[in-house]
């Protein structure tokens, strides 16, 4: 009727806040996918020769030189989140780990139970240790459930042990990049006789 006015929220003020929602979440998306390709390096001697080794990730890949000699790139395949070096299995070498996506859990690792297609894109910790000269594997985790969003090593029991600092984000499926914007969940990872156990 003439006079009477509706009750209740007006669409146009809702609107603002979850545009502006939307673009700082676009944003956000945006930088860490820019910031996840910019190359970074550093330089050791993790097999213990003399000659320090560059460990550089570009762009989502893995490059190892020494001098001007590339020894070892990561498989085009994999896209490298995470570089670091740290004597993570305590044998007085240091290893390089790698956070990285790629398709399927278990390559040519796969289990006799497992039946059906082993293609899906999976988050993954692989440990390498440098050998004379080649890149070798040392450890490789089949997916992980909670995928991998930042890595740190710490000692953090001061017992001259290094440990793995995890943050993990959800896990994987329907919208997973906003999601993951909102879950984080730190847990310690720590070497045992054969891989890492929280």
């Amino acid at each position: 009727m003439p006079g009477d006015h509706a009750v209740g929220r007006s669409i146009k003020k809702a609107v603002f806040p979850v545009a502006a929602v939307m673009v700082l979440l676009l944003a956000g998306l945006i930088y860490w996918k820019a910031a996840a390709s910019f190359p970074f390096a550093f330089t050791a001697d993790t097999d213990g020769n003399g000659q320090e080794e560059t460990y550089r990730l570009d762009h989502h890949r893995v490059y190892v030189y020494q001098d001007d000699e590339l020894l070892w790139e990561s498989p085009a395949e994999w896209k490298v989140t995470h570089l670091l070096l740290a004597d993570a299995d305590h044998d007085g070498q240091e290893e390089i780990l790698m956070v990285l996506w790629k398709r399927g859990s278990f390559g040519s690792s796969r289990p006799m139970w497992l039946e059906g297609p082993d293609n899906d894109n999976s988050n993954h910790l692989f440990m390498y240790r440098l050998t004379s000269g080649r890149m070798k594997s040392v450890w490789c985790s089949s997916a992980i459930a909670y995928p991998i969003l930042d890595l740190q090593v710490i000692d953090q029991d001061e017992d001259g042990k290094l440990e793995l600092l995890v943050t993990e984000g959800p896990p994987t499926g329907v919208l997973y990049s906003l999601r993951k914007q909102f879950y984080h969940n730190q847990t310690l990872w720590e070497w045992q006789d054969w891989g890492f156990m929280r």
